[in-house]
């Protein structure tokens, strides 16, 4: 079972010193309808052979549209990873009030 953080939570953590990378794992098309500031993407089915971009000493969140898609990512990259998926996706990131970038 994967590591979950709230939206409220992580918009606390994206203000420290040391903020935990953000992974969209959704599609491109998706990710350009709106994501989270600063979140970069990287869609499911390219993890694997991106997996050296993510900098696992600062922790990661994983986010999609409701968290499904980021639940699986986890499960693939393994226990050993410190990943964690955002509850509720950007869904729940909206519904806080909180902004998406639209590009």
């Amino acid at each position: 079972m994967s590591r979950t953080v709230s939206a409220a939570a992580l918009r606390e953590e994206m203000k420290s010193v040391r903020p935990p990378q953000l992974i969209d794992v959704r599609t491109a098309s998706e990710f350009v309808d709106g994501h989270i500031p600063c979140a970069i993407n990287i869609p499911m089915d390219q993890i694997a052979a991106r997996r050296p971009e993510l900098r696992l000493e600062d922790g990661v969140v994983l986010i999609c549209k409701v968290g499904i898609r980021a639940k699986i990512v986890a499960w693939r990259l393994g226990r050993r990873c410190a990943v964690r998926v955002l509850k509720g996706g950007t869904d729940a990131w909206q519904r806080d009030g909180l902004e998406l970038v639209k590009s």
